[in-house]
């Protein structure tokens, strides 16, 4: 196996996000690849330490990169921000953007699995792949929901009668 860098075990708030200090952590191999970054993003009531065991196995071949969402881990947990799926995927895309520059694979683990693929769908050509691990859906705050269950639930029985009726009577 390949010697990988160490990973500095100091807390590193070298990159902002929405004007908050933001802990990462970075490792690279002692060549480091040109063609992609690996992103790794915690899941709910996790940190960077999620990946601690991971970093150092792909930092052999691979640049690595880990931080904690705002809210999470060492980053600060201010009460001025409303903490969503679209934060975290815009912290995400900033992240790429600023501070990596170049195609990421972006990896995700549950809440972070979410933040990953509605980050990499707008990273464009510097989106490399994503990778989900136990990944959450949207959020609910952030569906509009327009009907209540009633509704859904008749509409939801009338198409069921209706497919049936219609696809015998009307050879769908």
């Amino acid at each position: 196996m390949e010697k990988s860098a160490l990973i500095d075990s100091d807390v590193n708030y070298d990159w902002n996000f929405l004007n908050y200090p933001i802990h990462t952590v970075s490792a690279n191999p002692e060549e480091i690849s040109k063609e992609f970054a690996i992103l790794l993003i915690h899941g709910f009531g996790a940190s960077t330490d999620h990946w601690r065991f991971n970093i150092p196995v792909l930092s052999t071949k691979y640049e690595v990169h880990a931080m904690d969402l705002l809210g999470f881990g060492k980053s600060p947990k201010p009460q001025d921000v409303e903490y969503s799926g679209s934060l975290w995927k815009d912290q995400v895309i900033a992240y790429v953007k600023e501070k990596i520059k170049k195609p990421t694979i972006v990896v995700g683990n549950s809440l972070g699995g979410y933040a990953a693929l509605a980050a990499a769908a707008e990273l464009n050509e510097l989106n490399a792949g994503v990778i989900l691990l136990n990944a959450a859906g949207y959020f609910s705050e952030e569906k509009t929901i327009k009907k209540n269950m009633l509704q859904t639930s008749v509409e939801t029985v009338a198409g069921i009668f209706l497919k049936k009726y219609c696809s015998s009577t009307f050879d769908f």
